[in-house]
């Protein structure tokens, strides 16, 4: 996880939407450049109920 937004005033934020900056590679360990997967899409809301 990365912090994008210094200004954030509650965590979790409260209905902020996510997306990934940048589609994340599967590989077996050991063989970085073995990819046999990709996520390219990932669109998260995220909430926060105690």
């Amino acid at each position: 996880m990365t912090t994008l937004n210094d200004n954030v005033t509650v965590f979790p934020p409260q209905g902020s939407i996510y997306q990934l900056q940048q589609p994340v590679e599967f590989a077996p360990v050991g063989e970085p450049s073995k990819v046999v997967a990709q996520l390219l899409q990932f669109p998260t809301t995220r909430s926060h109920n105690p």
